[in-house]
């Protein structure tokens, strides 16, 4: 789905997703979320939470979150491509 044919920036597509919790506890931690706010740039390709649940469990998160947020920050950007605004969520 488009954000632009939706008429929602892309952090409300993410909010609004049952399936991407993560993804967006994730965003707002390292507070990349401001990226996705009236932004007609950006597209993300947001792994849903099973995909990454499959690679990172909570203790996981929580260590990345805390000992190399630099890292995190890395493994979350390289879901972003600078162009035209389009939300690609994989529900797979």
């Amino acid at each position: 789905m488009s954000s632009l044919m939706s008429g929602h920036h892309l952090y409300v597509e993410i909010a609004n997703s049952q399936n991407h919790t993560i993804f967006l506890d994730l965003l707002e931690f390292i507070g990349i979320n401001s990226l996705l706010r009236n932004d007609n740039y950006h597209s993300v390709f947001a792994p849903n939470n099973k995909a990454l649940e499959s690679r990172y469990d909570l203790e996981q998160r929580d260590s990345i979150k805390m000992n190399n947020p630099k890292i995190l920050e890395s493994l979350m950007l390289i879901h972003f491509a600078a162009d035209n605004v389009e939300v690609c969520f994989s529900d797979n």
